[in-house]
Parts: C-alpha cells; structure tokens; sequence
C-alpha cells in the first residue's frame, strides 16, 4: 500500500491484559431581523408591545429544582436512532447458520432473516447494520441486498474474482418480515453475515444519534513498526481524541485498513469489554491491502479491540463519525432509503484521473433531501484501476483529509461502506491518488442534521397541530410560553394540557420568553444598565416558573426573545451582554439550557463578541436573518464566526411571517432551520 501522506498520528494502545454536549436550543425569536431594516413584522415576530405589562420581579420558581441537568426525552420518537449490538452470526451458509445450508447460485436469490435475530428485536427495526462476506467463489460476480418483499435495485455492495474472500459493512431497509434480499449474479459463493447493529423504527427502542466528524486518523501502525501478530489483541482508546468526546459515548464509525499481511486471514474489532467474538470485519489474503468500514459499540471505558487472526499484518484507522445518547436535538437520525445508483463514471467514460478529484451532487437526488442531510451513507465502488491507489471521499469544499476510504490494485474492483458528510453545497468530493479508476456510488440513506420548525404569535389549537404533523415537513413549533411583552396571551399554555397533547402527537417544541428589551429601544419595558445582570436573573426565575406552568421540563432550553436594537449605542450593547449573562447563569443552576434569539446584526452580533469578552453566554442561539435561505453556518463571520456555537446549538429563522397551509389548515408563520436542542 502506498502512503498517500507523511505523516500521520501514532497510536495509543492498551494491552489485551488491561482491556477488561454543550446543549442547544432554539428561540423563536420574532421581529425585525436585523437591526433598522423596514421588513414586514410576522405574527408573533412583534412581540413586544409598548402595552404590555412587565413581569413580577424576583419570583422564584417553586417546581424545578437547583442542579437538574436533564430533560425527559422518553416521549421524544426513536425513530432513526441507531442501538450498537456484539458483533453476531446471523448467516453462514457453509454450515446451516440462518437457515441455508448450500451456497448461493448464480441469479438467486434468497430472504435472510434480520429481526429477532442476533441480538436485535423482532420489530422497531427499520435498517440493520450488516457485515457481510462471501467465500468459495466460483466466478467473478457481485452481491446485492436489498428489503425483502421489493424489486431488486441495480445496485452492488460487494465484488470479488473467483476464489476471493471478500467483506463489507452494509446499512440495509429491512423489508416485510423483517428480512433482507440476498442476490448473487454469477456462479457460486458462500454468504457469512454478521449483524453489529441496528436504527430503531418510530416502534423501536430508543437509541443513539450519529455526529460526523474527519475523517481523521486513529492511526497508523507502520508509523511505529509494530504490526500485530498472530492471535494478537490490543485495545485502543477511541475517546477523547480526534474530535470524538472523552464521555457518553456509545459507538464510533471508523474506516479500518489491512495492509502488508503475511498470511491470508480476517481481522475482528469489538467492543473492549467482551471477549473476541464469532465475527469478522476484514478477511485478506498475504499481501493485500483492504478496507472496511467499521461500526463498533463503545464501553464506558473507550476501548475498541483489534485482533488479528493469522500471521502478521499492519492496521490503519481513520474514524469518521460517533454515536451517543443527547436526544436534545433531531440531528443524528438515520433515515434509511431504497439503494439507488447516483454516480458512475464509466457512463460518461469519464475516469478519474491521477491525484485528481471530482465532485457529486448527493442532496436533492435518490431520496436525499436537497436541505437537511448531513451525512450519507454510500456504497463506493472503484473499478478498471490501472495502478495500485486509493481513494477518499470527503465534504466538498473542504480540505483534503489524511484519510482513505478505498484501495486497490490495477484490473480490480473493490467496493466499501462510506458514511461522507456532505459540503454545504450538498455535494461530496472523490479523490484518486494514482492512476485512473472509474467510480460508482449507490445511496443507501442518510443521517438528519437540519430540520424545519416554525413559531407564530399564538400557539395553534389542537386540531391544527394534528394536522400540520401529519402534513407538513415542520417537526418543531416555536411556542410564547412566558414574559411579560407577549404579544398574544397564549392562554392554551397557562397549563401543561396542550404542551403534553402535542408532544404525544410528535412535535418537539423551542420555547420562547419575552421580557425587558434592551435599553435604547422604545419597549414599554428596558433593562436598566445599572442592573443588567440582575435584570437577567429575575427574568430567568420568572421563567422557570413559566414554563413549570406551561408543562415544560426540567433541562428544557428556555430561549430569551431580544428584539432588535442599536449595538453601535456601546452602552446598550454591554447592557444587553450582561443581560443575557444573568438569564444564562441562573437558568443553568436551575438545570434549564438558556437559549437566545436575535437578530444578526445586533443582539446576535454582540453575543458573539461576548464569547470572547469574558461574559457567560447562552448554550444555543438562535439567528434571525430573513435571508430565504435555510443555512445553519456561512453567515458574516465577523457578526458570527462558524467555530461558535458549532455543536448542534443553532436555529436559525430564515424567513418572516407569511402564509402556508398544511392539511387543509393555513396559519401565518415564521420559518425555521432547526440544529439545536429542542423540548421536550
């Protein structure tokens, strides 16, 4: 295998001896989306009324309590969320495993029994995590999986030359019965599967959500010369390294790379806290170089293990993605799709040439929406090489990682299992090192990252809400749940019914609180400079209160409308930062998240300067900036850099108050881009 860089990181092993998010939310905030600008004031964006009453000063609230730092999420959907399982057997054909004792003949066909085996339940699952293998082949030929009970995709997940031994991770729909097809094109070949994991269904368990990160490299351990010897275990920390948290984490996604094996064999990764399983995740003969991509459950203690069956061989891991429990968002879900064919190069005879790159549309086609989709999960296939290379896949737009996700010789077509985040224009780029090779990708799914939600000034009866959920692509509702400067009463909330109602119909809910407005505006109701940060401790008391009332957890983000202002005024923009220091502050000894709404150009502006000023701030903010334009990150880096408030803690409301209507019911709405933490 050749190396593509110089340099690489060295690796942190454990012995086999010794192996035994800043939250966010959303505020709906409304009004003016930048400072003076004569734009038309949405339903519930004028909240602040020069009328309006302001709130009892000093209360404090009598339901949660002090130190809380958690939400109940039980009610919030599974859907999407992935439960990492001990790598399984669930088929060998060669010794009757699963139910078929012969191997798999030229164009049949056979339907494997996914649910309720291996570890996973008998229903709730939507898609299963499979690392499947094929042995004894008879003739060059290609596999296909696919839900049973449907037509056959033209699509591939492996390829092999007669005699080869060959794996790959796949992310298949379970279909009727909770089977998948299995396809064999030419001659014979022996199918192995093992299940490693599976994404709930809305019926299913509970589980965990997928954040991308790289790719980036675990390590290399020809950078040390220590290949691993035969029957050799080690552990390695996967946690607290290369952008993956040092806690609560449940599963890693990683690239894994066989190379300069001195006997043919396979190589296992597992969870550090059992011993080697029944299981396979790369099989090789001397010599090869092989990829697969890994999904592996993490213990409390971070360590994966790595064992290495027969003779010598060098590993390399390059880690693109993690798993964990914070429900607080809807980033994260795995939304499985029917496997179409996006991209292959030898349609248009267009191979990608040495130390070239070229880039693919992925949002907007094959079930992919064209907003929304962070990370898709692709089959990659290179083929017709013409030298030993390797190739990358990578976000579009960004920099060329130290990372490869296949590789291969001249004359052979190998695929593998890519889960690639997308550029922030929807595209992913493909970069071959040496050579040419042409390129084929089928989409399998993708993993949520931006979702829509939308506020208006008073909160839509029960019946509406039903059938926007059953209608519309909204998933969350921006809701005026305290405050004095309301502009609508919102009597619907002065108790938990609606909240509970609307919950159990599925929507996940951005609570809004409007109160004392910065002091060089005209609000009835001013924060006064002497006592800003006081001004911002009562708010949050009152708050607590409210949304106690309103039905609204413990460890819900509580979100502070700001209405536009003057922020050249420099004594009004200190006011308003130490504001907002005292809303954040208490709401977080009250074991709420506090959350912030403003316009861009004024109270967003000066929150972000504040991060380097000194001054605590929200844990998510939310951006109104009436652009059209659904963007999460990519605003005027001086107004807000994209480094702050970067892990899943933004919304941003991209359009002002306009019409739509859903299941025969129209409502006036702002509209909302949704990454950050929501209630319940």
């Amino acid at each position: 295998m050749r190396r593509g860089t110089p340099t690489r990181r060295i690796a942190a092993w454990v012995g086999a001896a010794a192996m035994a998010v800043l939250v966010a939310t959303t505020g709906v905030g409304v009004g003016t989306p930048e400072a003076g600008a004569q734009t038309p004031t949405a339903p519930g964006a004028s909240g602040v009324q020069p009328t309006a009453r302001e709130p009892d000063r000093g209360a404090e609230p009598t339901g949660p309590q002090v130190g809380e730092d958690s939400v109940d999420t039980t009610s919030v959907s599974p859907d999407g969320e992935f439960t990492p399982v001990t790598p399984a057997r669930i088929l060998d054909t060669r010794d009757g495993t699963g139910g078929f004792s012969t191997a798999v003949g030229s164009a049949t066909t056979i339907d494997v029994q996914v649910a309720g085996t291996g570890g996973l339940p008998t229903t709730g699952v939507a898609a299963a995590v499979l690392n499947v293998t094929v042995t004894s082949t008879t003739l060059p030929s290609f596999l296909t999986l696919w839900p049973a009970g449907q037509g056959r995709p033209v699509v591939s997940n492996l390829n092999w030359v007669p005699g080869q031994t060959v794996a790959n991770l796949t992310t298949v729909k379970v279909g009727g019965g909770g089977k998948v097809s299995v396809y064999n094109h030419l001659g014979s070949t022996d199918v192995v599967i093992d299940v490693v994991g599976f994404y709930a269904s809305g019926t299913g368990p509970s589980g965990s959500r997928f954040h991308p990160v790289g790719p980036s490299r675990y390590f290399d351990t020809r950078d040390t010369g220590t290949p691993f010897g035969q029957g050799e275990s080690r552990g390695f920390q996967v946690t607290g390294r290369n952008g993956v948290p040092a806690s609560g984490v449940t599963a890693v996604a990683m690239n894994v790379t066989v190379t300069g094996s001195t006997l043919g064999g396979f190589v296992t990764v597992s969870p550090g806290d059992v011993p080697t399983p029944l299981a396979s995740n790369i099989n090789f003969v001397p010599g090869a170089t092989v990829p697969n991509l890994v999904i592996v459950r993490v213990p409390p203690n971070g360590l994966v293990s790595f064992y290495n069956r027969f003779g010598s061989v060098h590993l390399i891991a390059d880690v693109v993605g993690w798993y964990d429990q914070d429900r607080l968002t809807e980033s994260g879900r795995y939304v499985p799709l029917d496997p179409t064919r996006i991209v292959d190069t030898r349609n248009s005879n267009a191979a990608v040439g040495e130390q070239s790159s070229f880039a693919f549309a992925v949002a907007g086609f094959a079930g992919v929406p064209g907003t929304g989709a962070g990370s898709v999960v692709m089959n990659v296939t290179a083929t017709e090489p013409t030298a030993d290379s390797y190739l990358t896949v990578y976000p579009d737009g960004t920099a060329l990682p130290l990372a490869s996700n296949l590789n291969y010789g001249p004359g052979q077509t190998v695929p593998n299992l890519v889960i690639g985040r997308l550029g922030p224009n929807g595209y992913a780029r493909a970069y071959n090192r040496w050579g040419s090779v042409h390129v084929v990708v089928d989409v399998s799914g993708y993993f949520t990252e931006v979702t829509f939600g939308f506020d208006t000034c008073e909160a839509p009866s029960i019946s509406t809400m039903a059938a926007w959920r059953s209608a519309s692509p909204f998933t969350s509702v921006g809701i005026y749940f305290g405050g004095g400067l309301r502009a609508c009463t919102n009597r619907a909330l002065q108790n938990p019914a609606w909240v509970n109602t609307v919950v159990a119909q599925g929507w996940r809910l951005i609570p809004i609180y409007v109160g004392a407005q910065a002091p060089c505006t005209t609000r009835s109701v001013r924060i006064d400079p002497a006592n800003a940060f006081a001004w911002g401790v009562d708010a949050a008391n009152d708050a607590a209160v409210q949304a106690t009332n309103a039905g609204l957890p413990v460890g819900a983000p509580l979100y502070f409308d700001m209405e536009a202002y003057d922020n050249t005024d420099a004594g009004c923009s200190l006011a308003v930062k130490q504001f907002i220091a005292g809303w954040a502050t208490r709401l977080r000894e009250l074991g709420y998240r506090s959350g912030f709404y403003s316009s861009l150009n004024s109270g967003i502006a000066d929150i972000a300067k504040a991060a380097n000023e000194g001054f605590a701030t929200p844990d998510a903010i939310w951006v109104a900036r009436w652009n059209d334009v659904p963007n999460i990150f990519g605003f005027p880096q001086d107004l807000l850099p994209d480094s702050l408030w970067a892990a899943h803690q933004r919304i941003h409301q991209y359009r002002g108050g306009h019409p739509e209507t859903w299941g025969g019911v129209t409502i006036t709405i702002d509209s909302n881009a949704v990454d950050g933490p929501l209630a319940p």
